[in-house]
């Protein structure tokens, strides 16, 4: 075992936007910006593990990932589909 510190880059900046796409960077960097100002109040810091966090999440999956595509398809079960109300098909 080694005592150098784990890189993580789930909240590092940096690695966030190398990872994205170029397009994506500016929205990136402004959202980044306002959440390290607000971060500044005690009870605001958590904006700015949420913010990392979803940006990370975002740039590591890919936009036309079968996951999105499926998860905008409802999904039938029995011919139905689960949330609607059997007698009005809603």
């Amino acid at each position: 075992m080694t005592n150098k510190p784990v890189d993580y880059p789930r909240f590092d900046p940096q690695a966030i936007l190398q990872a994205l796409p170029k397009e994506r960077r500016p929205l990136f960097l402004a959202e980044y910006e306002e959440a390290v100002e607000a971060a500044r109040k005690p009870d605001q810091f958590y904006r700015l593990y949420h913010l990392l966090n979803r940006w990370w999440l975002d740039s590591i999956t890919p936009v036309e990932s079968e996951f999105g595509r499926h998860q905008a398809e409802p999904v039938a079960i029995d011919g139905r589909l689960p949330w609607c109300d059997e007698q009005s098909g809603r």
